[in-house]
């Protein structure tokens, strides 16, 4: 069960990350929807959840490898011992969530300072 938490847990924390990213690239209210949809549908087309990974092409099968939601995938896959990523232990795809997760971060925090930075 613990496993679970820790891969849920993971990638709730990079989904509150992009909505804030959203929220702070986004110029008013009303357009956030048009963010959160921009950043949900790659997310779930690119994945493997419903299109399988090796049916990708080359520059789709490099848009998935920058997908968190593909590393959750595989690693809730690989706990419940289905699909493809069995042989693998969870921890690796923990640490290319969590390093995801601090690119996030870093992204966020230079958005924040481009715009609270005074222009010239």
């Amino acid at each position: 069960l613990l496993p679970y938490g820790v891969t849920i847990g993971l990638i709730a924390f990079i989904g509150g990350i992009l909505g804030l990213i959203a929220s702070a690239l986004a110029r008013k209210a009303t357009s956030i929807t048009s963010w959160v949809l921009g950043l949900t549908l790659p997310q779930l087309l690119f994945s493997g959840s419903i299109i399988p990974l090796p049916n990708l092409n080359l520059p789709f099968n490099w848009l998935s490898g920058i997908n968190p939601s593909r590393y959750a995938l595989e690693t809730l896959l690989a706990i419940s011992g289905n699909g493809v990523g069995t042989n693998v232990a969870p921890v690796g795809y923990w640490s290319i969530l969590a390093i995801m997760s601090l690119g996030l971060i870093v992204l966020l925090v230079g958005i924040q300072q481009r715009a609270t930075s005074p222009r010239i």
